[in-house]
């Protein structure tokens, strides 16, 4: 890939005038000498005549020596029936015989080759006129390097080709081998499956032979239950007959029971019926007399409504009025209280104004002579008896 990209930028400058005549030179010599070998050589594509005529000698040839060999194999063969031939002898008349036949195949793939051969010198023909025309145009050779670069291109993917062919080949002989393997295991169980159905028949015709004494016995047994079971069924049909005798007779006596019952219910009927039109009388006389009670209940209840209501009204009177009392009442309370604070404070602040005129002899405390601050003192004292 380096040689390649550095030959790439070489080729993309321009070649010298003299570099350019050279190369004229040698593509010219390349083109016309194969031209000539293009005269030369007959043409497999446009004249067929001609490929029969350059062949036909060799086939003829190879035609001859077969039909040579294969005369000396019947001599061969007719002497070894009288025991003359040898083994040597006849061996290499088949090798002869072979080595005819496939020179006589491979004349065709000959054929195949020269053509591709001369397809090839027709393609480089054309690829070096071409380089020629853009050297001499132009001073370069980019065509002839593309076709390079492709060529190239084409062998590594026709190698991949290959080499996935080769392991495509190694991996259908693996299956293969597989192949065998598994017939080879298959084989084996089919035999071992074989041994087994033999031996299953045998049992088969032992189970059959123990199944045929089986059913017998099963038939004959069966035979006795049936007649039993008839016996005990005829038994239980006579016992269930006596039992629907004595139910008739019971149904009977039901019957009898319940006309008795139906005839007493009728009387008892007409008696609770004289009964229930007692007690709706009556029901209807204590539904008046507690309809009046209701009315006369209803109408306390209404005074005594009236009367909660003119109660309620005077509470909520009196109730304003204790309020706007206690209003009044806890005014008075914080004032009084904010008097006694305010008065404790003047107090306070003039005791502080005192002891700052006294301490500093502001005012009448004025710090003058000693007997000034004997009289001071004197009269501080008087005023603090006071």
């Amino acid at each position: 890939m380096t040689t390649a990209s550095s030959t790439m930028l070489y080729s993309m400058q321009s070649l010298s005038t003299l570099e350019r005549e050279l190369v004229c030179a040698v593509l010219e010599d390349c083109v016309d000498q194969l031209a000539v070998l293009g005269g030369i050589a007959p043409n497999y594509v446009e004249k067929p005549s001609a490929v029969e005529s350059v062949m036909g000698e060799e086939l003829v040839h190879i035609l001859e020596t077969q039909r040579q060999m294969e005369n000396k194999f019947e001599e061969l063969a007719l002497d070894g029936a009288g025991g003359k031939m040898s083994g040597k002898e006849v061996a290499d008349s088949a090798q002869g015989i072979f080595a005819a036949t496939e020179v006589a195949r491979s004349s065709k793939t000959v054929t195949e080759n020269m053509q591709k051969v001369q397809e090839d010198r027709a393609f480089l023909q054309s690829l070096l006129q071409q380089t020629l025309k853009e050297v001499c145009a132009q001073g370069t050779f980019t065509i002839l390097l593309e076709q390079v670069k492709r060529c190239q291109e084409d062998k590594l993917e026709m190698e991949k080709t290959i080499l996935r062919e080769e392991q495509s080949r190694k991996r259908v002989k693996e299956l293969r081998k597989q192949k065998a393997e598994l017939k080879k295991e298959k084989e084996k169980e089919i035999g071992d499956l074989n041994e087994q159905i033999a031996h299953l028949k045998d049992q088969l015709q032992e189970w059959k032979a123990k199944t045929g004494l089986e059913a017998n016995y099963v038939k004959k047994e069966r035979q006795v239950c049936v007649e039993v079971q008839q016996r005990h069924h005829a038994l239980e049909i006579q016992t269930m007959e006596e039992e629907v005798s004595m139910l008739k007779q019971k149904i009977e006596e039901e019957k009898k029971v319940s006309e008795s019952i139906e005839e007493y219910l009728k009387t008892h009927y007409k008696e609770l019926d004289g009964q229930v039109d007692h007690w709706m009388a009556a029901y209807e006389q204590d539904l008046d007399m507690k309809t009046t009670e209701v009315q006369e209940i209803k109408t306390l209840k209404a005074a005594g409504l009236q009367r909660y209501n003119e109660l309620t009204t005077k509470y909520k009177e009196y109730e304003d009025v204790v309020v706007e009392h206690r209003a009044m009442k806890e005014k008075q309370r914080i004032k009084t209280e904010q008097d006694e604070r305010e008065r404790k404070a003047a107090t306070k602040l003039q005791a502080w104004w005192k002891g700052m005129m006294v301490r500093k002899g502001f005012g009448p405390y004025k710090k003058e002579t000693k007997k000034g601050k004997k009289k001071g003192k004197k009269k501080g004292k008087k005023k603090g008896k006071k």
